[in-house]
């Protein structure tokens, strides 16, 4: 049974209508079953996506540190077992040299524990934004290491608590460093193959304990194109 997974980051300032038009090209372009947002700054973009997705998907914004990252899935499908945060790290002050800004926000991933109605086992997804540019310096670098170890724990949780889960990580992680990643593919997520999303290079991701069937993106008013995978 197919799943689709979509990622998307819409850039901090996009205009809501926009915002709006770059969702509505993802839903009639890919008709996802899963669908994971970064730069979700506020209740009104929040709310905006979720009129353009429409009545038949519903979704989950938590607050503070994990707003700007929200989870939407298709209501006729799933149901909600259980909603989560998990901490990836603290404010951190990481310099002025490249994206975002001298003190990086703290940062959560929230995750959804779906019932799914055509499978056996739960289906359990993640979002995560990850610390910009961590090639540009150490406190950068230190820091995308210690989200991405957060992240892997995550995964270990889930195997011993439903081991028998399909699990979906998504998200913007701005790097195209596969070593970056492995403690991912230790915990057993597949990475698949690299498609890039932000110019040539490949920062959005949908990592999975299922095999990727295939994956594609589809260009929007963001600075990043939307990540698909067919699972």
């Amino acid at each position: 049974m197919t799943t689709i997974v979509a990622t998307a980051n819409l850039q901090a300032h996009m205009p809501l209508v926009k915002v709006a038009g770059s969702v509505l090209k993802l839903r009639n372009g890919a008709h996802p079953d899963l669908v994971c947002f970064q730069e979700v700054g506020g209740v009104r973009k929040w709310a905006t996506i979720r009129a353009a997705l429409g009545h038949h998907y519903t979704g989950h914004r938590d607050g503070g540190e994990a707003a700007e990252v929200p989870i939407a899935w298709r209501r006729h499908r799933y149901k909600v077992e259980r909603l989560g945060d998990w901490h990836l790290s603290d404010p951190t002050n990481v310099g002025a040299r490249g994206a975002g800004p001298r003190v990086l926000r703290g940062k959560k991933a929230p995750f959804v524990v779906l019932d799914d109605a055509r499978r056996v086992h739960p289906t359990i997804v993640v979002n995560a934004h990850l610390a910009p540019s961590p090639w540009l310096n150490k406190d950068r670098s230190n820091l995308h290491h210690e989200q991405v170890s957060r992240l892997a724990e995550l995964a270990d949780f889930f195997d011993q608590h439903y081991p028998k889960a399909d699990l979906f990580f998504c998200g913007d992680w701005n790097t195209t460093d596969r070593w970056r990643l492995m403690p991912l593919v230790q915990a057993g997520l597949n990475l698949g193959k690299d498609v890039p999303t932000h110019g040539k290079h490949a920062l959005d991701r949908i990592a999975s304990t299922l095999p990727h069937k295939g994956m594609w993106t589809i260009p929007n008013d963001s600075d990043h194109d939307a990540l698909i995978g067919r699972f």
